[in-house]
């Protein structure tokens, strides 16, 4: 039977799929072998963390619609994902229902304070948009179960050096950064409620001509680190700031 080209393409993609995943192996082992830690390095950086409130709790009322919980985390990371592009942002990855962004830890062209000031900028409008997203879902899983729900977007930032590096194994490269400063923001998204947007004295000291912050107070031992550690909430963008268009 004869094959047109499209049927011979098709015929061979596993076989080219293969074969650029051998590769890859390959260059990775190579790597490995050589120990070439040349792209390891310590970065200034702002690290902000996503998570929502109540995921787990949501998990549960939706058990038998888990499409429609998966639809809304499809969303929710779509916009996550478009914002923090906007921002200057790399979106380091997914987190279950978490996302976890470096802002420009690759770039020298402008301050860290512009950095961490594009980080918030970022979070207050993920916030903004996570507010119609929210209304939107809950009302589409209410025709389907008859719990109310309750959920929420809670953001942690820190800013400062964290090592970054293609931080993997042979088979799944993973470039990211690692550190108490990550270690940090996560706490910071832990500890943080619904519509909060908390931030670390590090960065708060980079963003205050920006944005109105509230000082919450001093938190000792953050979760296996230790210390005290002076947090901020982040209330609005101020009235004086001109810097969104920068972010862009």
């Amino acid at each position: 039977m004869y094959k047109n080209s499209y049927d011979l393409q098709l015929e061979h993609l596993p076989k080219l799929s293969r074969l650029i995943n051998k590769l890859n192996v390959m260059i990775t082992e190579s790597r490995y072998k050589r120990g070439d830690l040349t792209t390891i390095k310590k970065k200034l950086l702002t690290v902000v963390f996503w998570d929502i409130k109540n995921f787990s709790s949501l998990c549960d009322i939706l058990k038998t619609h888990s499409t429609l919980l998966v639809l809304f985390l499809r969303e929710f990371f779509e916009i996550a994902s478009e914002i923090i592009y906007q921002h200057n942002g790399k979106l380091d990855k997914f987190l279950g229902d978490g996302v976890m962004a470096l802002f420009e830890f690759q770039s020298t062209d402008h301050s860290y304070s512009h950095d961490a000031i594009c980080a918030v900028h970022a979070a207050v409008e993920l916030r903004e948009r996570f507010k119609g997203l929210e209304t939107k879902w809950v009302d589409i899983w209410k025709k389907y179960v008859p719990q109310k729900i309750s959920m929420g977007l809670k953001c942690g930032i820190n800013t400062g050096y964290a090592t970054v590096d293609n931080i993997g194994t042979k088979t799944r490269s993973q470039f990211t950064a690692i550190g108490n400063t990550v270690n940090i923001a996560s706490r910071l998204a832990n500890i943080s409620d619904s519509g909060q947007i908390v931030i670390s004295s590090a960065t708060k000291s980079r963003i205050t001509n920006q944005f109105k912050v509230r000082r919450l107070g001093v938190v000792n031992d953050l979760k296996n680190i230790s210390g005290s550690f002076e947090i901020f909430d982040v209330v609005k963008i101020s009235g004086k700031s001109s810097f969104t268009v920068c972010c862009r």
